[in-house]
Protein backbone atom coordinates (compact mmCIF):
# COMPACT_ATOMS: atom_id res chain seq x y z
CA UNK A 1 0.00 0.00 0.00
CA UNK A 2 1.27 3.56 -0.73
CA UNK A 3 2.35 5.73 1.68
CA UNK A 4 1.63 9.69 2.22
CA UNK A 5 5.45 11.35 2.22
CA UNK A 6 3.95 14.45 2.74
CA UNK A 7 2.89 13.12 6.15
CA UNK A 8 4.71 10.83 7.29
CA UNK A 9 3.41 9.86 10.76
CA UNK A 10 0.40 8.51 8.58
CA UNK A 11 -0.59 6.38 6.74
CA UNK A 12 -2.80 6.39 2.98
CA UNK A 13 -6.12 4.45 3.75
CA UNK A 14 -5.94 4.64 7.33
CA UNK A 15 -8.03 7.61 9.27
CA UNK A 16 -6.72 9.40 12.09
CA UNK A 17 -9.75 11.18 13.95
CA UNK A 18 -9.25 14.57 16.16
CA UNK A 19 -8.88 12.41 18.99
CA UNK A 20 -5.86 10.57 17.59
CA UNK A 21 -7.41 7.33 17.05
CA UNK A 22 -6.44 5.16 14.21
CA UNK A 23 -9.21 3.69 12.95
CA UNK A 24 -8.10 0.23 10.61
CA UNK A 25 -11.20 0.09 8.49
CA UNK A 26 -8.94 -2.49 6.48
CA UNK A 27 -8.56 -4.67 9.45
CA UNK A 28 -12.76 -4.22 10.32
CA UNK A 29 -13.56 -5.03 6.39
CA UNK A 30 -10.45 -7.13 4.85
CA UNK A 31 -12.22 -9.94 3.45
CA UNK A 32 -13.54 -7.03 0.98
CA UNK A 33 -11.75 -8.07 -3.29
CA UNK A 34 -9.53 -5.15 -2.72
CA UNK A 35 -9.24 -4.34 0.64
CA UNK A 36 -6.83 -1.20 1.72
CA UNK A 37 -4.49 -1.30 4.77
CA UNK A 38 -0.73 -1.46 5.74
CA UNK A 39 0.91 -5.11 5.17
CA UNK A 40 -2.53 -6.65 3.80
CA UNK A 41 -2.92 -9.22 1.69
CA UNK A 42 -5.46 -11.65 -0.13
CA UNK A 43 -5.51 -14.62 -2.54
CA UNK A 44 -9.31 -15.23 -3.88
CA UNK A 45 -10.07 -18.25 -6.16
CA UNK A 46 -12.88 -16.39 -7.75
CA UNK A 47 -15.15 -13.39 -7.85
CA UNK A 48 -17.61 -12.34 -5.59
CA UNK A 49 -16.73 -10.26 -1.86
CA UNK A 50 -15.18 -13.33 0.31
CA UNK A 51 -11.46 -14.58 0.35
CA UNK A 52 -10.51 -18.43 1.16
CA UNK A 53 -7.03 -16.90 2.02
CA UNK A 54 -6.00 -13.50 4.44
CA UNK A 55 -2.94 -12.00 5.45
CA UNK A 56 -2.83 -8.84 7.69
CA UNK A 57 0.87 -7.97 9.04
CA UNK A 58 0.35 -4.74 10.37
CA UNK A 59 3.94 -3.36 12.18
CA UNK A 60 2.12 -0.38 13.97
CA UNK A 61 4.82 2.07 15.42
CA UNK A 62 3.16 5.70 16.53
CA UNK A 63 3.45 8.45 18.60
CA UNK A 64 2.05 7.79 21.81
CA UNK A 65 -1.35 9.52 21.66
CA UNK A 66 -2.70 7.16 19.10
CA UNK A 67 -4.17 4.27 19.27
CA UNK A 68 -4.91 1.53 16.94
CA UNK A 69 -8.34 -0.14 16.97
CA UNK A 70 -9.53 -3.12 14.81
CA UNK A 71 -12.50 -5.47 13.94
CA UNK A 72 -12.23 -9.17 13.68
CA UNK A 73 -13.18 -9.85 9.89
CA UNK A 74 -15.68 -12.82 9.16
CA UNK A 75 -15.24 -14.94 6.24
CA UNK A 76 -17.08 -18.57 5.77
CA UNK A 77 -15.07 -18.78 2.65
CA UNK A 78 -11.47 -17.93 3.75
CA UNK A 79 -9.68 -21.15 5.12
CA UNK A 80 -6.41 -19.39 6.60
CA UNK A 81 -6.11 -16.32 8.38
CA UNK A 82 -3.12 -15.04 9.25
CA UNK A 83 -3.60 -11.05 11.89
CA UNK A 84 -1.01 -9.86 13.09
CA UNK A 85 -2.72 -6.51 14.26
CA UNK A 86 -0.25 -4.55 15.95
CA UNK A 87 -1.11 -4.62 19.66
CA UNK A 88 -4.69 -2.67 18.21
CA UNK A 89 -7.48 -3.46 20.22
CA UNK A 90 -9.80 -6.00 19.10
CA UNK A 91 -13.60 -6.00 18.97
CA UNK A 92 -15.02 -9.79 18.28
CA UNK A 93 -18.57 -9.68 17.01
CA UNK A 94 -21.04 -12.22 18.34
CA UNK A 95 -20.72 -14.99 15.46
CA UNK A 96 -23.07 -17.13 14.21
CA UNK A 97 -23.31 -20.46 13.12
CA UNK A 98 -20.80 -21.26 10.41
CA UNK A 99 -19.37 -17.97 10.59
CA UNK A 100 -16.30 -19.96 9.28
CA UNK A 101 -17.53 -22.87 7.65
CA UNK A 102 -14.39 -23.23 5.91
CA UNK A 103 -11.13 -22.01 8.10
CA UNK A 104 -8.60 -24.52 9.13
CA UNK A 105 -5.61 -21.86 9.65
CA UNK A 106 -6.25 -19.08 12.26
CA UNK A 107 -2.96 -17.12 13.72
CA UNK A 108 -4.24 -14.00 15.71
CA UNK A 109 -1.23 -12.19 17.09
CA UNK A 110 -0.55 -8.89 18.69
CA UNK A 111 -3.84 -8.07 19.64
CA UNK A 112 -5.82 -6.31 22.86
CA UNK A 113 -8.49 -7.86 24.06
CA UNK A 114 -10.29 -6.30 27.47
CA UNK A 115 -10.46 -8.62 29.80
CA UNK A 116 -14.36 -10.19 31.01
CA UNK A 117 -15.79 -8.10 28.02
CA UNK A 118 -18.42 -9.73 25.33
CA UNK A 119 -14.58 -9.26 23.42
CA UNK A 120 -13.47 -12.17 25.30
CA UNK A 121 -16.19 -14.16 25.56
CA UNK A 122 -17.32 -13.77 21.88
CA UNK A 123 -13.57 -15.05 21.48
CA UNK A 124 -13.95 -18.45 22.70
CA UNK A 125 -17.59 -19.42 21.06
CA UNK A 126 -16.12 -18.15 17.90
CA UNK A 127 -12.99 -20.52 17.81
CA UNK A 128 -15.04 -23.23 19.15
CA UNK A 129 -17.05 -26.05 16.67
CA UNK A 130 -20.02 -24.24 16.04
CA UNK A 131 -18.31 -21.24 14.27
CA UNK A 132 -15.13 -23.08 12.95
CA UNK A 133 -16.11 -26.58 12.75
CA UNK A 134 -12.95 -27.01 10.23
CA UNK A 135 -10.19 -25.68 12.17
CA UNK A 136 -7.40 -27.53 12.48
CA UNK A 137 -4.17 -25.26 13.61
CA UNK A 138 -5.12 -22.53 16.17
CA UNK A 139 -2.10 -19.53 17.10
CA UNK A 140 -3.40 -17.00 19.47
CA UNK A 141 0.56 -15.20 19.60
CA UNK A 142 1.16 -11.87 22.22
CA UNK A 143 -2.63 -11.32 22.71
CA UNK A 144 -2.50 -8.79 26.09
CA UNK A 145 -5.75 -8.51 28.44
CA UNK A 146 -7.14 -12.27 27.47
CA UNK A 147 -7.88 -13.06 30.67
CA UNK A 148 -9.74 -16.64 30.43
CA UNK A 149 -10.33 -19.00 27.29
CA UNK A 150 -13.19 -21.30 27.01
CA UNK A 151 -12.56 -23.37 23.61
CA UNK A 152 -14.89 -26.48 22.52
CA UNK A 153 -13.26 -27.60 19.50
CA UNK A 154 -14.29 -30.49 17.18
CA UNK A 155 -12.16 -33.69 16.29
CA UNK A 156 -10.50 -31.53 13.27
CA UNK A 157 -8.37 -29.43 15.74
CA UNK A 158 -5.30 -31.19 15.90
CA UNK A 159 -2.56 -28.59 17.31
CA UNK A 160 -3.13 -25.19 19.78
CA UNK A 161 -0.68 -22.63 20.09
CA UNK A 162 -0.75 -20.47 22.94
CA UNK A 163 2.30 -18.37 23.27
CA UNK A 164 2.75 -15.12 25.16
CA UNK A 165 -0.77 -14.68 25.98
CA UNK A 166 0.33 -13.25 29.65
CA UNK A 167 -2.87 -12.51 30.96
CA UNK A 168 -4.17 -15.81 30.38
CA UNK A 169 -5.39 -17.21 34.24
CA UNK A 170 -8.79 -19.53 33.25
CA UNK A 171 -8.20 -22.03 30.59
CA UNK A 172 -11.06 -24.77 29.27
CA UNK A 173 -10.44 -26.68 26.66
CA UNK A 174 -12.59 -29.42 24.80
CA UNK A 175 -10.85 -30.51 22.07
CA UNK A 176 -11.21 -34.63 20.81
CA UNK A 177 -8.68 -34.67 18.11
CA UNK A 178 -5.74 -32.07 19.78
CA UNK A 179 -2.55 -33.95 19.49
CA UNK A 180 -0.36 -30.92 19.91
CA UNK A 181 -0.68 -28.29 22.51
CA UNK A 182 2.03 -25.60 23.70
CA UNK A 183 1.92 -23.39 26.56
CA UNK A 184 4.18 -20.93 26.59
CA UNK A 185 4.41 -16.87 28.29
CA UNK A 186 1.36 -17.66 29.75
CA UNK A 187 2.70 -16.17 33.14
CA UNK A 188 -0.16 -15.86 34.65
CA UNK A 189 -0.89 -19.55 34.45
CA UNK A 190 1.44 -20.03 37.40
CA UNK A 191 -0.12 -18.06 39.62
CA UNK A 192 -1.99 -19.06 42.80
CA UNK A 193 -5.61 -18.09 41.45
CA UNK A 194 -5.18 -19.53 37.79
CA UNK A 195 -7.74 -22.20 36.58
CA UNK A 196 -6.83 -25.23 33.83
CA UNK A 197 -9.30 -27.88 32.75
CA UNK A 198 -7.99 -30.41 29.86
CA UNK A 199 -10.34 -32.89 27.87
CA UNK A 200 -7.64 -34.27 25.04
CA UNK A 201 -8.03 -38.04 25.04
CA UNK A 202 -5.74 -38.27 21.82
CA UNK A 203 -2.81 -35.65 22.75
CA UNK A 204 0.71 -36.46 21.81
CA UNK A 205 2.43 -33.82 22.15
CA UNK A 206 2.51 -31.12 25.43
CA UNK A 207 4.66 -28.23 25.74
CA UNK A 208 3.89 -26.29 28.89
CA UNK A 209 6.49 -24.33 30.13
CA UNK A 210 3.60 -22.41 33.11
CA UNK A 211 1.91 -24.78 34.67
CA UNK A 212 -0.85 -23.92 37.83
CA UNK A 213 -1.24 -25.36 41.07
CA UNK A 214 -2.08 -29.44 41.18
CA UNK A 215 -5.40 -28.38 42.87
CA UNK A 216 -6.75 -26.28 40.52
CA UNK A 217 -5.38 -28.50 37.01
CA UNK A 218 -8.08 -30.88 35.85
CA UNK A 219 -6.63 -32.79 32.72
CA UNK A 220 -7.92 -35.64 30.66
CA UNK A 221 -5.67 -37.30 28.06
CA UNK A 222 -2.35 -37.16 30.32
CA UNK A 223 -1.72 -41.02 29.65
CA UNK A 224 -1.81 -40.80 26.38
CA UNK A 225 1.33 -37.85 26.17
CA UNK A 226 4.71 -39.43 24.04
CA UNK A 227 6.19 -35.94 24.19
CA UNK A 228 6.94 -33.57 26.58
CA UNK A 229 8.43 -30.17 26.08
CA UNK A 230 9.22 -27.03 28.01
CA UNK A 231 8.92 -28.19 31.51
CA UNK A 232 10.00 -25.31 34.10
CA UNK A 233 11.99 -26.80 36.46
CA UNK A 234 13.01 -24.59 39.80
CA UNK A 235 16.78 -25.99 40.69
CA UNK A 236 16.25 -23.95 44.33
CA UNK A 237 13.12 -23.02 45.79
CA UNK A 238 11.56 -21.22 49.19
CA UNK A 239 8.69 -22.97 51.01
CA UNK A 240 5.45 -21.46 49.91
CA UNK A 241 7.35 -19.46 47.11
CA UNK A 242 8.97 -21.40 44.19
CA UNK A 243 7.92 -24.95 44.26
CA UNK A 244 7.85 -27.30 41.27
CA UNK A 245 4.43 -29.00 41.81
CA UNK A 246 3.11 -28.06 39.05
CA UNK A 247 5.52 -29.26 36.80
CA UNK A 248 6.24 -33.09 38.83
CA UNK A 249 1.97 -33.30 38.85
CA UNK A 250 2.95 -33.15 34.60
CA UNK A 251 5.45 -35.33 35.33
CA UNK A 252 3.62 -38.26 37.34
CA UNK A 253 0.47 -37.90 34.99
CA UNK A 254 2.08 -37.96 31.39
CA UNK A 255 4.26 -41.58 32.95
CA UNK A 256 4.45 -43.03 28.65
CA UNK A 257 5.89 -39.99 27.75
CA UNK A 258 9.36 -41.19 26.15
CA UNK A 259 10.89 -37.73 25.26
CA UNK A 260 11.46 -34.60 27.97
CA UNK A 261 12.65 -31.18 27.25
CA UNK A 262 13.35 -29.15 30.36
CA UNK A 263 14.49 -25.96 31.73
CA UNK A 264 16.16 -25.52 35.13
CA UNK A 265 16.79 -22.42 36.76
CA UNK A 266 17.57 -20.72 40.28
CA UNK A 267 14.95 -17.72 41.03
CA UNK A 268 16.05 -14.73 39.20
CA UNK A 269 15.02 -12.42 42.53
CA UNK A 270 16.73 -13.99 45.40
CA UNK A 271 19.36 -11.71 46.85
CA UNK A 272 22.66 -13.07 48.28
CA UNK A 273 21.25 -12.82 52.01
CA UNK A 274 18.33 -15.22 51.16
CA UNK A 275 20.23 -18.57 49.48
CA UNK A 276 20.69 -19.73 53.37
CA UNK A 277 17.20 -20.13 53.07
CA UNK A 278 16.98 -22.26 50.00
CA UNK A 279 15.93 -25.58 49.84
CA UNK A 280 16.45 -28.64 47.06
CA UNK A 281 13.42 -28.97 45.40
CA UNK A 282 14.43 -31.70 42.32
CA UNK A 283 13.75 -34.57 44.66
CA UNK A 284 10.13 -34.77 44.41
CA UNK A 285 10.68 -35.45 40.82
CA UNK A 286 9.27 -38.96 39.94
CA UNK A 287 11.16 -41.55 38.50
CA UNK A 288 10.75 -41.52 34.57
CA UNK A 289 11.91 -45.18 33.13
CA UNK A 290 10.06 -44.55 30.31
CA UNK A 291 12.08 -41.65 29.16
CA UNK A 292 14.60 -42.25 26.25
CA UNK A 293 15.21 -38.83 25.59
CA UNK A 294 16.03 -35.96 27.30
CA UNK A 295 17.05 -32.17 26.30
CA UNK A 296 17.91 -30.01 29.20
CA UNK A 297 18.43 -26.04 29.21
CA UNK A 298 20.09 -24.94 32.53
CA UNK A 299 20.99 -21.77 33.75
CA UNK A 300 24.07 -22.55 35.18
CA UNK A 301 24.30 -21.24 38.99
CA UNK A 302 26.23 -24.88 40.20
CA UNK A 303 23.19 -26.96 38.96
CA UNK A 304 25.40 -29.66 39.17
CA UNK A 305 23.63 -31.67 41.74
CA UNK A 306 20.18 -30.65 40.38
CA UNK A 307 21.15 -32.02 36.93
CA UNK A 308 22.47 -35.08 37.85
CA UNK A 309 19.36 -36.17 39.53
CA UNK A 310 17.18 -35.70 37.01
CA UNK A 311 19.39 -37.82 34.88
CA UNK A 312 19.18 -40.24 37.35
CA UNK A 313 15.52 -40.38 37.30
CA UNK A 314 15.82 -41.33 33.27
CA UNK A 315 17.03 -44.89 34.00
CA UNK A 316 16.58 -45.80 30.18
CA UNK A 317 17.56 -42.83 28.90
CA UNK A 318 19.34 -43.41 24.66
CA UNK A 319 19.61 -39.97 23.85
CA UNK A 320 20.88 -36.50 26.28
CA UNK A 321 21.51 -32.73 25.30
CA UNK A 322 22.27 -30.25 27.61
CA UNK A 323 22.70 -26.57 27.20
CA UNK A 324 24.12 -24.63 29.26
CA UNK A 325 22.31 -21.18 28.58
CA UNK A 326 24.04 -19.31 31.10
CA UNK A 327 27.45 -20.68 32.24
CA UNK A 328 28.19 -18.12 35.44
CA UNK A 329 25.97 -16.73 38.06
CA UNK A 330 27.22 -13.50 40.25
CA UNK A 331 24.72 -14.40 42.61
CA UNK A 332 26.01 -17.74 43.62
CA UNK A 333 26.51 -17.85 47.05
CA UNK A 334 29.04 -20.14 49.45
CA UNK A 335 25.95 -20.49 51.41
CA UNK A 336 23.51 -22.20 49.24
CA UNK A 337 22.95 -25.61 49.82
CA UNK A 338 24.07 -26.86 46.38
CA UNK A 339 27.44 -26.18 47.77
CA UNK A 340 27.23 -28.15 50.46
CA UNK A 341 26.05 -31.26 47.63
CA UNK A 342 29.31 -31.60 46.16
CA UNK A 343 30.16 -31.95 42.83
CA UNK A 344 29.41 -34.47 39.76
CA UNK A 345 32.11 -36.73 40.93
CA UNK A 346 29.83 -37.00 43.85
CA UNK A 347 26.40 -37.41 42.03
CA UNK A 348 25.53 -41.18 41.67
CA UNK A 349 24.07 -41.35 37.93
CA UNK A 350 24.03 -44.73 35.88
CA UNK A 351 23.33 -44.30 31.75
CA UNK A 352 24.18 -47.75 30.50
CA UNK A 353 21.96 -47.18 27.64
CA UNK A 354 22.77 -43.99 26.45
CA UNK A 355 24.16 -43.98 22.91
CA UNK A 356 24.27 -40.09 22.21
CA UNK A 357 25.24 -37.08 23.90
CA UNK A 358 25.62 -33.47 23.38
CA UNK A 359 26.63 -30.64 25.57
CA UNK A 360 26.37 -27.12 24.33
CA UNK A 361 27.55 -23.86 26.24
CA UNK A 362 30.25 -25.38 27.57
CA UNK A 363 33.35 -23.88 29.56
CA UNK A 364 36.79 -25.24 30.21
CA UNK A 365 35.63 -25.18 34.00
CA UNK A 366 36.46 -27.89 36.41
CA UNK A 367 32.36 -28.49 37.19
CA UNK A 368 31.81 -28.34 32.99
CA UNK A 369 34.78 -30.86 32.50
CA UNK A 370 33.77 -33.02 35.32
CA UNK A 371 30.12 -33.34 33.67
CA UNK A 372 31.75 -34.53 30.45
CA UNK A 373 33.60 -36.68 32.59
CA UNK A 374 30.67 -38.21 34.11
CA UNK A 375 28.29 -38.73 31.72
CA UNK A 376 31.35 -40.74 29.33
CA UNK A 377 31.97 -42.81 32.79
CA UNK A 378 28.64 -43.83 33.16
CA UNK A 379 27.64 -44.59 29.23
CA UNK A 380 29.22 -47.96 28.48
CA UNK A 381 27.27 -47.90 25.87
CA UNK A 382 28.03 -44.73 24.47
CA UNK A 383 28.34 -44.11 20.40
CA UNK A 384 29.26 -40.82 20.30
CA UNK A 385 29.33 -37.42 22.23
CA UNK A 386 29.72 -33.89 21.15
CA UNK A 387 30.64 -30.64 22.66
CA UNK A 388 30.45 -27.12 21.62
CA UNK A 389 32.18 -24.28 23.39
CA UNK A 390 30.44 -20.96 24.74
CA UNK A 391 30.98 -18.49 22.14
CA UNK A 392 34.76 -17.26 22.10
CA UNK A 393 36.06 -19.79 24.69
CA UNK A 394 39.23 -21.82 23.87
CA UNK A 395 40.08 -25.11 24.71
CA UNK A 396 42.54 -27.74 24.06
CA UNK A 397 41.25 -30.80 22.52
CA UNK A 398 43.98 -33.56 25.02
CA UNK A 399 42.28 -31.50 28.07
CA UNK A 400 38.76 -32.79 27.36
CA UNK A 401 38.22 -36.10 29.95
CA UNK A 402 38.84 -38.46 27.29
CA UNK A 403 37.84 -42.18 28.69
CA UNK A 404 37.95 -45.06 26.82
CA UNK A 405 38.25 -42.91 23.11
CA UNK A 406 39.47 -39.94 21.86
CA UNK A 407 37.84 -36.03 20.66
CA UNK A 408 38.65 -34.64 17.22
CA UNK A 409 37.25 -31.36 15.79
CA UNK A 410 33.66 -31.51 14.33
CA UNK A 411 31.68 -28.81 12.86
CA UNK A 412 28.97 -26.65 15.33
CA UNK A 413 25.73 -27.00 15.46
CA UNK A 414 25.65 -22.54 13.96
CA UNK A 415 23.24 -21.85 16.38
CA UNK A 416 21.79 -18.04 17.11
CA UNK A 417 23.46 -17.85 20.42
CA UNK A 418 27.10 -19.16 19.76
CA UNK A 419 27.76 -18.61 15.76
CA UNK A 420 31.30 -20.07 14.87
CA UNK A 421 31.81 -21.80 18.57
CA UNK A 422 34.47 -24.67 18.47
CA UNK A 423 32.82 -28.00 19.05
CA UNK A 424 34.30 -31.52 19.36
CA UNK A 425 33.30 -34.97 19.03
CA UNK A 426 34.37 -38.09 21.32
CA UNK A 427 33.88 -41.60 19.63
CA UNK A 428 35.04 -44.94 21.64
CA UNK A 429 38.31 -46.47 20.57
CA UNK A 430 38.23 -50.49 20.32
CA UNK A 431 39.89 -52.97 22.36
CA UNK A 432 42.46 -53.77 19.91
CA UNK A 433 42.94 -49.86 19.50
CA UNK A 434 41.21 -48.51 16.45
CA UNK A 435 38.47 -46.01 16.62
CA UNK A 436 34.77 -47.66 16.19
CA UNK A 437 32.44 -46.78 13.78
CA UNK A 438 29.37 -45.87 15.41
CA UNK A 439 25.55 -46.58 14.44
CA UNK A 440 25.35 -43.40 12.59
CA UNK A 441 28.79 -44.03 10.37
CA UNK A 442 27.80 -47.69 9.59
CA UNK A 443 24.05 -46.30 8.40
CA UNK A 444 26.04 -43.64 5.96
CA UNK A 445 28.12 -46.16 4.78
CA UNK A 446 25.84 -48.70 3.94
CA UNK A 447 23.79 -46.00 1.92
CA UNK A 448 27.10 -45.20 -0.23
CA UNK A 449 28.32 -48.51 -0.79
Amino acid sequence: MPLNFDSPSKIVGLNYDDGHVLHALALRFAVKPSPFGAGTGLKDSGGGGDVEELEINFVYSSPRNRKLYAEMPASARSETMSLTLGNAALAIPAAGAGAFHALADLLLSHARIVPASADERNLGRLLSAGCCPRLRRLRLEHIAGLAALRLRATAALEELRLDHVRDLAALEIDAPGLRALHVAGCYRMASDDAAVAISAPRLETLACADVCRPDRLRFDGAAAVRRLDKIFLWSHGRPGVYSNAGAVWLLQHCAAANSLGVHISPPVDLKVRNWNDTEEVMSPVPHLPNITSLTIDAQWQHLEASIAKLIAKCSRLERLSIDISRPCDPRSSPHCFCHREGGWDEQVISLEHLREGKITGLRPSDDHLSLVRRVIESSPALERMTVELYIGKEIDCGSIPCNRGHWAPCASGQSSRRVCSKAYEWTPVSKGGEKQRTRHEQQRSHCCA
